[in-house]
């Protein structure tokens, strides 16, 4: 994990580097700055899904717990290494989802 942590940026950087080479700094700084307009826009669009989602399980009487979480890891999820820690699970655990507090059901 600590290794890849370390190589991403690191191939970005050669990325940004080898790009900047073809096509001028200047382009490659344009090229950049559209890609974190273009990835704000994804987030804000996918955080007020998530928030009609919860919105709309509210007024159906159910608990919007589950989708308060999702916007939390949508939230983190572009925070860096915060990010990069909740999307992947952890090694050798299960990966069955695991009910929350509350939304589990007796089954007899």
């Amino acid at each position: 994990m600590i290794l890849f942590l370390l190589l991403v940026p690191m191939a970005e950087i050669a990325i940004f580097v080898e790009v900047g080479s073809r096509i001028g700094a200047g382009m490659t700084v344009l090229l950049v700055i559209i890609s974190a307009v273009a990835g704000i826009w994804l987030v804000r669009r996918q955080g007020f899904a998530t928030a009609t989602r919860v919105q709309a399980m509210i007024a159906r009487g159910e608990s919007p717990a589950l989708g308060m979480l999702e916007g939390l890891a949508l939230y983190l999820r572009h925070m860096g290494v915060t990010g990069t820690v909740i999307r992947h699970p952890p090694a050798g655990g299960d990966s069955e989802r695991r009910p929350l507090e509350g939304e589990s059901r007796r089954v007899d």
